[in-house]
């Protein structure tokens, strides 16, 4: 039977190794962030954990990612970042949904004739309108989802039309003020091609102040006051990655476990496990004999059952030990 020296001796410890140096600068990296938030989750009154962090770092990557994709320069890229951030606050408006919006109408602002500063005015004015609306979670981002591909396509017409409609009927309330017609009207001049993107756009600058006055009288709910507060936690984390490159340590350290099973660790672990699955049958074979000399067999055969389960749930701080030892020879 194979011994636990030549298992130790045959197995190539080198990719355990490397799993065991990633998964340090892991948990270094987590506990700096952690570090790094405790003053904030403090002031909200919630715990933030390595999830929360990644997970805030993610969107402001993904926000960022949009934005750039519409600035030609950092300059650029800088003052879209802190006008979605400002708009999103001032209208108590998911940052992640925020920048969606931004970006679609950016993505057309030459088609549009519309400058960076007027996408800005004219997403806040959709923000304050989807508020307006009641409109939150899912539905916000399918009617949002759609008034953008109304921008892209250049028209406000079917499904598009229906959404808006139905999930944000402030926005086509406003669409329909603008347009000087009544919202049963915005149907017709949907099925005819007749809301343009460039109309929407004129209706919704034309509806500006109304809509602000509309806004103004809405109060805060506990659900946009969190969302406020979701927001300075991606952008303080968002700010910190950019200064530090935590989650650029967070991504190496992954990438380096990745390569570790990728490269054989699984293997070794597969089979190791197999040795001690093998080691346990024999011993259980071997009990056999005892178990038919114990007075009753019942009891026998219970401590037998005992045994193996004890030696399996053991089985991971023994795998620990022996990769320990490895590390050591």
């Amino acid at each position: 039977m194979t011994t636990l020296a030549e298992l130790i001796l045959k197995a190539d410890y080198r990719q355990v190794d490397g799993a065991s140096t990633s998964l340090d600068r892991l948990t270094s990296t987590g506990e700096k962030s952690i570090g790094m938030v405790n003053r904030l989750a403090g002031a909200l009154g919630v715990a933030f954990g390595v999830r929360e962090i990644i997970e805030a770092s993610e969107a402001y990557t993904t926000i960022n990612n949009r934005l750039s994709l519409v600035t030609d320069s950092s300059e650029e890229l800088a003052a879209a970042q802190q006008d979605v951030f400002d708009i999103a606050q001032r209208t108590r408006s998911p940052l992640k949904e925020t920048a969606e919006v931004y970006q679609r109408l950016a993505t057309n602002a030459d088609a549009l004739g519309m400058s960076l500063a007027e996408v800005g005015d004219t997403t806040e004015t959709i923000n304050k309108l989807m508020v307006i609306s009641g409109t939150s979670g899912a539905s916000a981002a399918a009617a949002l989802t759609q008034l953008g591909q109304a921008f892209a396509s250049g028209t406000l017409r079917g499904e598009e039309l229906n959404s808006v409609m139905e999930q944000a009927p402030a926005l086509a309330k406003a669409i329909a003020d603008g347009m000087g017609v009544t919202v049963g009207q915005l149907r017709a001049l949907g099925q005819d091609w007749k809301i343009t993107a460039e109309s929407v756009v004129k209706a919704l600058k034309d509806q500006g102040a109304a809509v602000d006055e509309q806004f103004g009288k809405m109060a805060p709910t506990i659900g946009q006051a969190m969302a406020q507060a979701g927001n300075s936690f991606i952008n303080y984390i968002g700010k910190v990655n950019e200064a530090t490159g935590a989650s650029g340590g967070l991504a190496s350290a992954i990438v380096g476990i990745s390569n570790a099973l990728d490269n054989g660790i699984l293997q070794e672990t597969t089979r190791l496990f197999a040795t001690w699955g093998a080691s346990f049958k024999d011993a259980s074979a071997n009990a056999a004999p005892l178990a038919g000399e114990l007075n009753n067999v019942a009891e026998g055969a219970k401590a037998i059952g005992w045994y193996i389960k004890e030696a399996f749930i053991t089985l991971p701080a023994n795998v620990k030990a022996m990769t320990g030892i490895a590390a050591v020879w």
